[in-house]
């Protein structure tokens, strides 16, 4: 999250529950001026600050560390496959290909079916609660 982001949520959620640039200052027992610097994204802060402005504002830290950019396969190349997972993936392209028209169909029903209810579970364990 890049700072001026950050400076939008925290002068957001400070409106949304009713405090001035100065009454917040006053919660973090810090200058207006610099709430002002910090919600125009032009002041830094350290992580203790920032949990200063996350108790003050009722809110959790969360820190995630992820790559800015996923390594991709270059142009032109393919991804590595573990052989046991090509062979897998093989075997289960030949057990299509025999099936009838009515089967592939069911199948891919099924498979429709399974990944809906995967992402469903998945939802229901990041879901707060």
């Amino acid at each position: 999250m890049d700072r001026s982001h950050l400076a939008r949520a925290i002068r957001k959620r400070r409106r949304q529950i009713g405090l001035t640039q100065a009454d917040f200052a006053g919660k973090l027992g810090l200058s207006q001026q610099w709430v002002s610097r910090l919600e125009e994204g032009a002041s830094g802060y350290s992580f203790r600050t920032l949990q200063k402005l996350a108790d003050a504002l009722g809110l959790d830290v969360e820190v995630r560390l992820n790559p800015r950019h996923p390594k991709r396969p270059a142009a032109g190349t393919r991804p590595a496959v573990d052989p046991n997972e090509r062979a897998e993936i093989l075997s289960n392209i030949r057990w299509f290909s025999r099936l009838d028209p009515r089967q592939k169909i069911r199948a891919a029903e099924s498979h429709r079916d399974i990944v809906r209810r995967m992402r469903d579970a998945q939802g229901e364990l990041h879901r707060p609660g």
